[in-house]
């Protein structure tokens, strides 16, 4: 039995209606079935492992010594509020790191809107709650390192032995 060749793509088509600088609509035929999903999904995952951003690296909260630690007088534990703050957007406006600056003084819910602003970062969804404190004799600060990069980065690689752990 002799084996068939495989469908390749004789036609790419660019679909200038839709073509924008952020979209772009393209057509390849004929396709083996199936192939359409794999090329788009690897095509996905192409561009989005290659999207540059910025995001909170670091975060160092008062004299906190572990993630597993709880706050008195604060609704959420640590984990949780290591969490909101991986929630909160921002866009980095300088080539190197940054850090921003939560002071927690009284009863009341924090939110991104709530850290200091600083020129280099922009926070792009101030609503984002980060902790809720219920008591008023509260007070520590919450110290955060903005870096941007690209694609998924393991923690590991943020790992050094000049930071202190908190």
């Amino acid at each position: 039995m002799a084996l068939k060749p495989l469908v390749m793509p004789k036609e790419i088509e660019i679909d200038k209606e839709v073509v924008t600088d952020n979209i772009g609509r393209f057509t390849l035929s004929p396709l083996e079935r199936g192939f359409g999903v794999t090329l788009g999904n690897s095509l996905r995952r192409l561009l989005l492992s290659s999207i540059q951003g910025a995001a909170i690296t670091r975060v160092r909260i008062g004299d906190i010594v572990q993630e597993f630690s709880t706050i008195d007088g604060v609704h959420e534990d640590v984990v949780e509020i290591i969490l909101n703050l991986k929630k909160v957007r921002v866009k980095l406006l300088t080539d190197g790191p940054s850090t921003l600056y939560l002071n927690v003084k009284g009863k009341k819910e924090y939110c991104a809107e709530d850290i200091e602003k600083n020129p280099d970062v922009v926070i792009a969804n101030p609503e984002q709650k980060i902790l809720t404190v219920t008591k008023t004799k509260v007070n520590f600060q919450v110290e955060m390192t903005v870096e941007a990069g690209r694609g998924y980065v393991p923690s590991e690689m943020f790992k050094h032995s000049d930071i202190p752990v908190g």
